[in-house]
């Protein structure tokens, strides 16, 4: 059985990266919309960064 995941990464204000949200889904096409939907929820300010939530 094939596994997906979408990962999302963060930047620590040090600039080292880490994993943070991951979600395992069921198809190659709901990695890359769940990957997306990550990409823009990390576009909102992160307190991991500093920034204002």
């Amino acid at each position: 059985m094939t596994h997906y995941f979408a990962v999302g990464v963060e930047q620590t204000p040090d600039g080292e990266f880490v994993a943070g949200k991951c979600d395992e889904v069921l198809s190659a096409l709901s990695a890359v919309r769940k990957a997306r939907s990550l990409a823009q929820q990390r576009e909102a300010p992160s307190p991991l960064n500093g920034e204002a939530t």
